[in-house]
């Protein structure tokens, strides 16, 4: 079932767009903003802050993914321990989302073999979306 709704979603991205810089002919932006979900649902996607704090977790994850495990443990603690090198008080809750999300990278969107090296948030009337800077990812 959750494969079915990951494949439907991927094809109304397709339908929605005609930008072919993804695989598939789906923007790269459009995956990245799908693959983000699990982390976007439930804030406010007016609040631009929220917004660039999800798509910071979303885009560490997904250029994780392509790390082994011990070089990745030590580029998200860069990211998450504090100058003086303690953890955090949420350090584990963050540890355990980021490796959700890189098993979803992995699990369903590991045919796009992209990194992410920028991307903008766009305002909108009805939120915020991405332009997404991306090369092809070492194999």
């Amino acid at each position: 079932m959750k494969d079915a709704k990951i494949r439907g979603s991927r094809k109304r991205l397709r339908e929605k767009t005609s930008d072919t810089s993804g695989t598939d002919g789906v923007k790269i932006s459009a995956v990245i903003y799908d693959f983000a979900n699990p982390v976007l649902m439930g804030i406010d996607r007016n609040d631009e802050n929220l917004f660039r704090s999800a798509m910071d977790i979303a885009v560490l994850a997904w250029n994780g993914s392509y790390l082994d495990e011990e070089k990745r443990k030590e580029i998200f603690d860069s990211h998450l321990l504090g100058e003086d090198g303690n953890e955090p008080d949420d350090y584990n809750d963050f540890m355990r989302m980021l490796d959700y999300l890189v098993r979803r990278k992995q699990e369903h969107y590991s045919d796009h073999h992209v990194l992410v090296t920028k991307y903008d948030i766009i305002k909108q009337d009805n939120g915020h979306n991405l332009r997404v800077t991306s090369h092809p990812a070492p194999k």
